[in-house]
């Protein structure tokens, strides 16, 4: 049965070697929302000179190209992103029963598009790699490409970010990234893995095992976004 829903949809930057999977896997996302009768509005967070995702009957694409690329231990400013979070906002209070779909949490740009989607009462969801939320690098490999032994110290992974005596980022803006993605994921109506791998990592940072689900395909995310409740 075709559903009518509308979409706001948060592809991320990543780091801006190459294009961030979560975009193609955006993409594909949408074209099969509208297939269920939704119209989609994709907001995906790019670099200054990255292609623009093409729009389609029943997807707006409003692209943010306005980010830096920046060096690792610029942990905090890696995190901001407030036209997106404005724009968000601005589709939110216009369309106020939209459900919000972020796909790439953790891999750089706002941290806080879910929390502040479910504050002005939209369903929201998340698609994640759980080493890109526990690894600011996005890879669990410190500077000197040695695996990751401890990334929950915050002053070890404060030692792999930073590039020089003065180029090192604060403890705390460690902690306050983590901190404000699981403040976003406990609101979620579910949040998508790729395999049971990415399970561990969701639980160490305290998110609910009921809200984790294996399986982040297109397919699998259109499927529960429209099997959720209203």
């Amino acid at each position: 049965m075709v559903r009518s829903v509308q979409i706001v949809l948060v592809s991320s930057p990543g780091t801006g070697e190459a294009p961030h999977w979560s975009h193609e896997l955006a993409g594909d996302f949408a074209r099969l929302a509208v297939a269920r009768g939704a119209t989609v509005r994709w907001m995906p967070a790019l670099y200054p000179g990255q292609p623009v995702p093409p729009g389609a009957a029943g997807i707006q694409v409003l692209a943010h190209q306005e980010r830096s690329k920046l060096p690792w231990s610029k942990v905090a400013s890696s995190q901001l992103d407030a036209p997106l979070e404005s724009a968000v906002t601005a589709c939110l209070r216009e369309e106020p029963l939209s459900v919000v779909v972020h796909i790439g949490l953790g891999a750089q740009g706002s941290p806080n598009v879910l929390w502040l989607s479910d504050r002005l009462g939209s369903r929201t969801f998340a698609c994640v790699r759980g080493i890109e939320l526990v690894c600011h690098r996005g890879d669990l490999l410190d500077r000197d490409k040695r695996i990751c032994q401890d990334w929950s110290d915050a002053e070890r992974c404060r030692w792999c970010c930073s590039t020089s005596w003065f180029g090192r980022p604060a403890s705390n803006d460690l902690r306050n990234r983590v901190d404000l993605f699981i403040a976003g994921m406990q609101a979620c109506a579910s949040i998508s893995v790729p395999d049971e791998g990415d399970v561990a990592y969701l639980r160490e940072l305290g998110i609910a095992r009921k809200q984790i689900v294996v399986g982040a395909t297109a397919v699998d995310l259109v499927d529960r976004v429209f099997a959720a409740p209203d």
